[in-house]
């Protein structure tokens, strides 16, 4: 079958995830389950998934995204590339005490014009030493206390055409929500 979808959800990966709802739908129908083509083509028009490469405002940009291992911190840094090319990035990043700092920070380091580092207001929220925190030299970087701090900080400092990207913890992402 021919179809011709459109999907609000941003970066490769999701063209990927949609497609492959195509064909379960398309298995399911073959096997006798009712599903009609509007129907079919609505639900992938309007998914929406929070916290999930989210743009909740713009100028400046800021977007909202809970990618917190290394396989969906490289979809992430594949989708501000695809979407925001040459764009100066601000990240605003807090993690959870169990990921894997190691990995994540060098995968979100190659899309990073400035760090914020930051906490989520949660027991499972991490401290990042001094060591993890001098990432590079070549980029700059503050360290806040809450979420909320991190966002008024990276806005009053913003360059034009620039993103701010909230992201490394589910927990950081509802709080920057709450806030912009």
């Amino acid at each position: 079958h021919e179809h011709h979808l459109t999907t609000k959800l941003l970066g490769r990966h999701q063209i990927e995830n949609a497609a492959m709802a195509i064909g379960i739908v398309e298995v399911l129908q073959e096997k006798g389950v009712q599903i009609s083509s509007e129907a079919f083509s609505l639900g992938i028009a309007e998914t929406q998934w929070p916290g999930r490469f989210e743009i909740v405002r713009q100028n400046p940009c800021v977007i909202l995204d809970g990618a917190h291992n290394s396989d969906s911190c490289q979809k992430l840094v594949s989708t501000v590339r695809e979407v925001f090319p040459n764009r100066f990035v601000t990240l605003i990043l807090g993690l959870s005490h169990d990921k894997d700092k190691a990995q994540i920070i060098p995968i979100l380091k190659s899309i990073s014009s400035r760090w914020i580092w930051t906490k989520a207001n949660h027991p499972r929220a991490a401290e990042f030493s001094d060591e993890v925190l001098a990432v590079d030299r070549d980029i700059p970087w503050e360290k806040t206390s809450s979420v909320k701090e991190a966002l008024a900080l990276a806005q009053r400092h913003v360059e034009e055409n620039s993103v701010i990207l909230v992201t490394g913890s589910l927990f950081v992402v509802a709080e920057a929500k709450k806030y912009v």
